[in-house]
């Protein structure tokens, strides 16, 4: 069909060059270090497919905070439903109760609630409704906010720095 072809071509090309227009926030990089080195098991749940998912973090230096990036093609149900944040927990040895959800999307929020999740949203994100709306349990607005949002929200104490 010619819409499968186009599909093609328009993964291709955007394949061929995938990060010319993409770069972390500000303060991710410093976050996911943080987060790391406190003994977080990181993972991407994300509504693309794995392939891409896993080519745009190598070709920004990312991928090595992740222990599991799931992409919607991994599985029949996505994201808003909570079997793609819940296989996403899985792949990263978590569980909902001890996960957070870092997201901007409604998709996000909807996925981690009915997964029994807490969520905070980055007020910058991907959204045509307002971040506050989303109901969510936290916006933050600067990625140096993470880790002390993560203590906050799930309650626990972080590995002391040596």
């Amino acid at each position: 069909m010619k819409i499968d072809l186009l599909t093609e071509e328009y993964v291709d090309a955007y394949a061929s060059d995938i990060a010319a227009h993409s770069a972390p926030f500000p303060g991710v990089v410093e976050a996911l270090e943080d987060l790391a080195s406190q003994g977080a098991s990181l993972c991407v749940c994300t509504n693309k497919g794995t392939k891409l998912s896993n080519q745009l973090l190598d070709a920004l230096g990312l991928s090595k905070y992740f222990a599991a990036v799931v992409g919607a093609d991994q599985l029949r149900n996505r994201k808003p439903h909570p079997d793609h944040y819940l296989f996403a927990i899985r792949s990263a040895r978590g569980t909902p109760a001890r996960s957070l959800m870092i997201g901007d999307s409604s998709n996000d929020v909807q996925s981690a609630k009915a997964a029994g999740a807490p969520v905070a949203v980055y007020a910058y994100g991907y959204t045509d409704t307002a971040p506050d709306l989303l109901g969510a349990d936290a916006v933050f607005k600067h990625f140096e906010e993470l880790p002390d949002l993560a203590v906050r929200l799930l309650n626990y104490q972080p590995i002391p720095r040596v």
